[in-house]
């Protein structure tokens, strides 16, 4: 429900989605309620490394 699904979401209707190099993913928190802890709430959304990881996944499938 965010800008980047809507984002997404268009891409994936049009033919643009057969020049992309790699396929559209959505990266999110994990599926649980978010904790009042702070720390149990950090480990609830995606954080750098999390993020940086789903990138370097993501780009390795490209250059292969």
């Amino acid at each position: 429900m965010g800008i980047g699904a809507e984002i997404a979401a268009r891409v994936a209707e049009h033919d643009v989605v057969r020049r992309l190099l790699a396929p559209i993913v959505r990266l999110g928190g994990a599926e649980s309620p978010i904790p009042y802890n702070p720390v149990l709430e950090k480990a609830s959304v995606p954080q750098e490394d999390t993020i940086v990881a789903a990138v370097t996944t993501l780009m390795r499938g490209v250059r292969n």
